[in-house]
C-alpha cells in the first residue's frame, strides 16, 4: 500500500509538508468573516512589571484604596524632566499622578514612546500594608 500514512515511508518531513498543506487548505475554505476575525484579533504583549517609583511623593496614597486590579493607567512621556530625560509619568484615568516608571526600567519604553509606539499600563498588584515603594505594582504592555 502506498499512502501518505504508510509508516515505512512516512518521514517527519513528509508529515510536516502534508500537515502544512492541509492547514493552508483549511484556511482557504474558511468563510471570509472568520478569516477577518482571526486576522484582526488583538492581544496583550506584556513588556514588564514594576512598582511605581516615587509613589510616596505624589497623590497615590489618596486613591490607592479605590484602585482595582487590571484598572487601566495612563503613561505620559516627560522628556523635559531635569532629573531623568527618559522619564515616564504614571497617572490614573482621572489624571491623579501616582509616580514614575523607575529609572532602571524606563529606557526601552521611553524609546518606544519617542517613536510613537503606543504603550499601555494597568494595575497588577495592590498592597495597602506594604512600604510605600511596594504598595502599587503595575505592568506595561502593547496591544498587537
Amino acid at each position: 500500500m502506498n499512502s501518505i500514512f504508510d509508516t515505512k515511508r512516512f518521514t517527519r518531513f513528509e508529515f510536516l509538508k502534508n500537515f502544512s498543506i492541509l492547514g493552508l487548505l483549511s484556511l482557504w475554505l474558511l468563510p471570509d468573516d472568520i478569516l477577518d476575525a482571526i486576522s484582526t484579533q488583538k492581544r496583550k504583549v506584556y513588556l514588564f512589571s514594576d512598582y511605581v517609583a516615587g509613589f510616596y511623593y505624589y497623590q497615590g496614597e489618596s486613591v490607592l484604596s479605590s484602585l482595582q486590579i487590571a484598572e487601566p493607567l495612563v503613561l505620559e512621556r516627560q522628556s523635559s524632566n531635569p532629573y531623568d530625560q527618559k522619564a515616564i509619568e504614571i497617572f490614573t484615568q482621572n489624571k491623579v499622578k501616582l509616580g514614575y516608571i523607575s529609572r532602571n526600567k524606563n529606557e526601552l519604553p521611553s524609546a518606544m514612546m519617542d517613536q510613537n509606539i503606543q504603550l499601555f499600563a494597568e494595575v497588577e498588584e495592590i498592597n495597602l500594608e506594604a512600604n510605600s515603594w511596594e504598595k502599587l505594582k503595575f505592568r506595561v504592555f502593547q496591544i498587537i
